[in-house]
């Protein structure tokens, strides 16, 4: 059974490879573990201001805001401008995921989630903890991430690709697609702040129909013989 908090976070970047992009906005909001439900005023959103120079960024290995990226997002120079830089940025989160952990320690830390956050978000996070030109941490004695839970991170399209696998209807499992399949709204899509609002719900949603169907889930002694 799920106790911690949850909290579903997502990046906007300077490109799509989450081993060189450089974000330039995090938001985040908290699933309460027990009640499955959005934590009212837990929204955490920050822009940040990433290394404009292009020389720099080659030579830090970092990919630069470029016109593309911004048609995504709508991050233009101007907008970070005035925006913390990477570092403040960063430990901005880190105190905001800390206060959801009061008991301290690593398996009462929240669990972290989004969509796509295995292959993408949690990448990123990696690097700003562990990485040069970045390693702003928190990291335990094995030089390991310490913000969230180590034993569980929840991506809710695994649960989308899960239910919709056999659904002739849903051609991709890209949030883009499924906001116009579900009937979410597209206004602002890619905002990280309504990314994370709406990707919450949708998470919200899947866990409590987890919950519902679990007592007629048979699997106690289900597999003997196996």
């Amino acid at each position: 059974m799920i106790t911690n908090d949850i909290i579903f976070l997502d990046f906007e970047t300077t490109g799509v490879n989450p081993l060189t992009c450089q974000p330039v906005q995090l938001a985040a909001v908290v699933i309460d573990g027990r009640k499955l439900e959005i934590v009212e005023g837990s929204e955490f959103q920050t822009l940040i201001l990433p290394e404009l120079d292009e020389y720099t960024c080659a030579a830090k290995r970092l990919d630069p805001l470029t016109e593309g990226s911004i048609r995504v997002h709508g991050k233009t120079p101007e907008i970070l401008s005035g925006a913390p830089n990477v570092k403040l940025a960063w430990k901005l989160f880190v105190d905001y995921v800390n206060s959801y952990n009061p008991k301290g320690g690593k398996w009462n830390a929240p669990i972290m989630a989004g969509y796509n956050v295995v292959n993408y978000d949690s990448k990123i996070i990696n690097r700003l903890v562990m990485e040069e030109p970045y390693k702003f941490g928190p990291m335990d004695n094995k030089g390991e991430c310490s913000l969230f839970n180590p034993r569980m991170t929840w991506d809710l399209i695994h649960d989308v690709q899960r239910w919709t696998h056999f659904n002739p209807e849903i051609t991709s499992v890209s949030f883009d697609n499924m906001r116009k399949y579900t009937g979410m709204s597209t206004d602002n899509a890619h905002d990280a702040m309504q990314d994370v609002k709406q990707g919450a719900l949708f998470l919200c949603k899947f866990l409590n129909m987890y919950k519902k169907m679990t007592p007629g889930l048979k699997l106690k002694g289900s597999c003997v013989g196996f």
